[in-house]
């Protein structure tokens, strides 16, 4: 019984010292003192530190006397080395009887109560110690047989500060296996409690950070091949903690988006292979309700094994799927013209210097110019001339490739870039765009563009002069479809002219005739007569901005629907001034309802101050609608209307032009 005991206690003497609880050569001692003598010689064995304080040993006669000599002269020495170090440990050491009482106290004892160990030898620990029935507590277990290992125990001192110590307590038997006191060690371990409670103070801190930040930690234990996580890690991918925890390797690549794992794994090996200090990535997890969400992850390994390889990493993990898309949308911004969607010239830019590289040759350029947005803008409004701008945008991706870099430029220019692409599949492309230009049958105003081809084949040809090249071309083909195109807009506003207004194919060649033979009459050139032409069909240009409500209204025009209409001259100078075939008419257009008394709009014009041809146009143009029906009014008859020609010469009409206009309609039959 007494054997095992001792072994027992023997094992907890050992534990101590590997947990650095004490110290090494205190320890021997002890396991000399403490168990050598009992059980190595297995000899009876019994301490008197009751009597005298000092140790002394009865042996039994049955050895010599040399023997008995050697035994004693040993644990003499034994007993001259313990005495050394119970006064120069810092640790309390002490024997206590049964009765509870000092037997042997060591100067780390006497100094911390500021007395001597005489003083001390024979008393209790009531005498000293305020907390007397806690500490008691421990030394009735020791008295009883159990070893005390360890336990931390804040203590106040008889000064009243407040110490932690860690306690030993090792009972001490007899020969007859009667327990006779025991010895007590103390260790003070303030500091060490103190640094423990500001870890722990810093780790709730940081717990408070991480979960008020809305962040999940993880902790990977690798040789077991889990993956622990906190509750925010799981709700992030809809889970529950406990559907979730531990997570596998298997079920957490299982979760990753399968393009994502590779990336995963790579920084994790550059961080075990100590490449990068610590794991870093940003991959998609998978929701539990299907969807896909952005993780920012980092971590660090926070244990290694004795072969230098990671065992336990710990690391954070955020939802950042809103920051995420946030910046793609801010790269898109960065990179894409907002009203087409294609890319815009900082992009381009950037995409030249990576293409403009040997094994892009041939690289190919079209420059691409759209004709009529400005006229579009400023008959229809902005919101019409984006419209085009859309179309052409759709036509250009639906005739390039996907591999084809197409960007907006500018406000009404475009440019392809075509790596490896020869100049003849680049012309290719050049006619799809212009066929589907050609079939467009969207918008107000026909879609047109103007091309310009180049291609770069030598890898010493700076690409700039390839631009420039492809920019010549361009306004080359601008300038020869330029007729084309004015007739191509010239005839989408006639058409949209008649189909807006009252105003007839018939009335408009009435009004060009009467206008051609009055210039005439007036001697004016075949290229004055031209442009007169040209104002007799478009004087009411401005008019296709005017609601057909108003324009077609029956009933007479409330004031706000006449300010309406009164509008349509500058509305229609400012269309004819944005086309370069159309400006030599926007002045006419104008001013053909200025009045010769300065009683017209839109600028109070009087007499000479206005243009010739817009004093022509009003007078024709009176005369037709005077004696042609309209829906708000009936004709009335060529004498009547030259009546009121007559009549109104010299306040609404030119006098002179008015009475040579008179005697020109009187000689011609049926007008």
């Amino acid at each position: 019984m007494m054997k095992k005991t001792i072994e027992s206690n023997h094992k907890l003497l050992i534990a101590s010292f590997l947990t650095g609880t004490i110290t090494m050569s205190l320890l021997l001692i002890l396991h000399e003192l403490y168990l050598g003598h009992r059980i190595i010689l297995g000899l009876p064995f019994f301490i008197t530190p009751l009597i005298n304080g000092l140790f002394t040993a009865s042996i039994s006669s049955f050895f010599s006397n040399k023997q008995v000599e050697e035994s004693e002269n040993k644990l003499k020495k034994e007993k001259e080395l313990f005495d050394s170090l119970m006064s120069s440990t810092s640790d309390l050491v002490y024997f206590k009887d049964i009765e509870h009482r000092f037997q042997r106290v060591n100067k780390a004892y006497t100094d911390l109560l500021g007395l001597d160990e005489e003083e001390m030898i024979g008393k209790t620990t009531k005498s000293y110690w305020p907390e007397a029935d806690e500490i008691l507590e421990d030394e009735r277990k020791a008295l009883s047989g159990e070893a005390i290992m360890g336990r931390e125990r804040e203590v106040t001192l008889p000064d009243g500060e407040k110490r932690w110590y860690s306690i030993y307590k090792f009972p001490l038997w007899d020969e007859d296996e009667n327990i006779i006191g025991f010895l007590g060690m103390d260790r003070d371990i303030t500091e060490m409690k103190q640094k423990e409670k500001q870890i722990k103070s810093q780790k709730q801190r940081l717990t408070n950070i991480i979960e008020g930040a809305n962040v999940g930690t993880w902790e990977w234990n690798i040789p077991k091949g889990e993956n622990i996580i906190n509750e925010k890690y799981a709700e992030m991918i809809g889970y529950t903690l406990d559907e979730v925890s531990p997570i596998t390797l298997d079920l957490w690549e299982r979760y990753i988006h399968p393009e994502d794992v590779e990336h995963v794994n790579t920084m994790l090996e550059k961080h075990f292979n100590g490449e990068i200090s610590q794991y870093k990535s940003k991959f998609r997890m998978q929701h539990k309700n299907g969807h896909w969400i952005w993780i920012e992850d980092q971590g660090k390994v926070i244990k290694w094994n004795k072969d230098g390889q990671p065992e336990c990493v710990y690391g954070t993990h955020q939802n950042i799927t809103e920051r995420k898309l946030a910046e793609e949308q801010l790269q898109y911004k960065t990179f894409h013209d907002e009203l087409t969607g294609l890319y815009n010239r900082l992009y381009f830019n950037e995409e030249v210097k990576r293409y403009d590289h040997k094994r892009q040759l041939p690289l190919s350029v079209i420059m691409c110019d759209v004709n009529g947005l400005k006229i579009t803008n400023d008959t229809f409004g902005h919101n019409e001339g984006d419209k085009l701008l859309k179309r052409i945008a759709k036509i250009l991706e639906n005739a390039c490739r996907q591999e084809d870099i197409i960007a907006r430029t500018g406000g009404d220019e475009f440019v392809i870039l075509l790596p490896q692409t020869s100049q003849k599949e680049a012309e290719n492309i050049y006619k799809r765009i212009k066929n589907a230009c050609q079939e467009s049958k969207e918008g107000l105003i026909k879609v047109s563009i103007a091309l310009g081809i180049a291609t770069k084949e030598l890898v010493t040809e700076e690409f700039d002069k390839v631009l420039k090249r492809a920019e010549d071309k361009m306004y080359q083909n601008k300038v020869h479809e330029s007729r084309s195109v004015h007739n191509t807009i010239l005839n989408s506003l006639e058409t949209m002219l008649r189909q807006t207004t009252n105003e007839t194919i018939e009335h408009s060649q009435r009004l060009e005739n009467l206008a051609i033979s009055l210039g005439k009459k007036l001697g004016l050139s075949n290229h004055r007569l031209d442009v007169l032409a040209s104002l007799a069909e478009l004087h009411d240009l401005g008019k296709i901005t005017i609601s057909k409500d108003i324009l077609k209204k029956a009933g007479p025009l409330t004031d706000k629907e006449w300010e309406e209409i009164k509008r349509h001259p500058e509305a229609g100078y400012k269309i004819a001034s944005s086309s370069l075939n159309l400006r030599e008419v926007a002045e006419g257009i104008y001013c053909h309802h200025e009045y010769w008394d300065g009683n017209g709009y839109p600028q109070g014009l009087s007499g000479k101050e206005i243009p010739l041809l817009a004093r022509i146009i009003t007078i024709v143009d009176a005369y037709d609608v005077m004696t042609n029906s309209r829906p708000y009014k009936e004709a009335i008859s060529k004498e009547e209307a030259i009546k009121e020609i007559e009549r109104c010469a010299g306040t609404q009409f030119d006098p002179e032009l008015a009475t040579i206009f008179v005697e020109m309609v009187k000689t011609i039959e049926n007008i």
